[in-house]
């Protein structure tokens, strides 16, 4: 978004209510945005909701032929485990942010800040939605409640910033949204709207809906936690304090194009599913004239399907014949029956999918111990085994890397009252999250 289309939805411009997200790029991104978030959070009855294919029709049994087919539902965990995988390919250890040598002050106060903050785990969990939500912000601000010393850094999702861009390429700032529902009336919809531009902060209050941004309120007529924000804060920096991090160069989610053969998985899972319980012996068995079985031996009694009423009543005797003695010969009156589950089958065609899933995410097999080789390679072979995995994560590392040096900048500039920060961009090393020869 240009900015100043930004501008303009700041100061409240434009004709009757404004749609949210403002606009069709936006709302676009952020509608995929929100399917991948919920592959990752991989709720089995969100998910069938959105699964329209697999609702049964009116004249197929309707609402609960539906009911029957979400009882079953299995959705694979799989994406999640992709994010999960991306962010420790990058933080499975803690980054290491060093500053040049002649800069030992500037570097203990980079320390201090970092353990502060905790930075490590924020990287480590933000990692996760980078991965499959394609990108993210890093936000920069002073919070006189937390801390009077250490400004604060928070992560902010893809779909809760509209981004400042030139050239659809270069990022100058943009703006966070913090939406908050009103708790006795969640179709109103308070949104506080962040704007970071070079030197300044810009906070704006809006009263809504879920799809409309509304009219703009002053600060202190806003839920509680906006009430003691400033409309205005000078930063003291040269740059914007929000930070966009991007999964690759592109900001592409390593869910983009993915979802139909998620959808297959969790197909074939669900299939499984049925396939397991249609498996279970089944025993034919004829009734008897009496309720007491203990002749039979201790039979089960789940799965038991009658298929006559006595025995005697192909021999002309009236019902309510004599019971049942022991012991009994049972071989020609009751078969137990096995259907095939044909495991070896269907877990060959999952295992098909999943590899073909972590392989189009652009991972190796080796790397997720999905290879069947067999082989404990090391040095040169072990890399080669892994290619693909290391050219993935090279273009995460070098986006991740960019991303966390401008955030330390910005809060060693506001930390020491300097405007520059292009001098105190540190050194990001993160680990490999691959294992090491023995």
């Amino acid at each position: 978004m240009h900015e100043s289309e930004l501008r303009a939805i700041l100061r409240g411009e434009g004709r009757g209510d404004r749609r949210w997200p403002p606009g069709k790029a936006e709302r676009v991104r952020w509608q995929q945005v929100a399917e991948f978030r919920r592959r990752v959070e991989n709720d089995a009855q969100e998910l069938f909701r959105w699964r329209i294919d697999l609702h049964a029709a009116a004249n197929e049994g309707g609402a609960q032929a539906t009911h029957e087919r979400q009882k079953v539902f299995a959705p694979v965990p799989l994406a999640r485990d992709l994010a999960r995988f991306s962010s420790s390919l990058l933080f499975s250890e803690e980054p290491k942010i060093r500053l040049e040598d002649d800069l030992g002050r500037e570097q203990e106060r980079l320390d201090e800040w970092l353990e502060e903050n905790r930075v490590g785990e924020l990287l480590l969990d933000a990692g996760d939605s980078v991965a499959s939500e394609g990108s993210g912000g890093l936000r920069v601000v002073w919070d006189d409640h937390l801390s009077s010393e250490f400004p604060v850094i928070t992560f902010h999702p893809e779909d809760s910033v509209l981004w400042s861009t030139r050239h659809g390429r270069y990022t100058m700032g943009g703006v966070v949204a913090v939406s908050v529902e009103e708790e006795h009336n969640s179709g109103i919809v308070w949104r506080l709207l962040e704007s970071h531009s070079p030197g300044l902060i810009e906070r704006v209050l809006f009263k809504g809906g879920a799809d409309r941004l509304g009219k703009q309120h002053p600060l202190a007529a806003g839920p509680p936690e906006f009430r003691e924000l400033r409309p205005q804060s000078r930063t003291g920096v040269d740059r914007p304090t929000l930070v966009r991090w991007e999964n690759v160069p592109g900001g592409e989610s390593d869910l983009s194009g993915l979802l139909p053969l998620l959808d297959a998985l969790d197909e074939a899972a669900t299939v499984g599913r049925v396939k397991m319980r249609a498996s279970q012996p089944i025993t034919y068995l004829r009734r008897f004239a009496t309720r007491d079985l203990a002749s039979l031996g201790g039979l089960p009694m789940h799965n038991l399907i009658a298929i006559d009423d006595w025995p005697g009543r192909y021999l002309g005797q009236p019902a309510g014949g004599p019971p049942v003695e022991s012991p009994f010969p049972v071989e020609n009156l009751m078969q137990t029956v096995q259907p095939g589950l044909e495991a070896s089958e269907h877990r060959a065609y999952v295992e098909h999918l999943r590899e073909l899933a972590v392989t189009m995410a652009g991972y190796s097999l080796a790397s997720w111990g999905l290879d069947r080789e067999g082989r404990a390679d090391s040095g040169t072979a072990l890399k080669l085994r892994q290619v693909r995995t290391l050219l993935t994560r090279s273009g995460k590392e070098r986006m991740a890397r960019q991303a966390i040096a401008e955030a330390c900048a910005i809060a060693l500039g506001m930390m020491l009252g300097r405007s520059d920060v292009e001098p105190l961009l540190p050194h990001v090393a993160l680990s490999d999250g691959m294992p090491k020869d023995g």
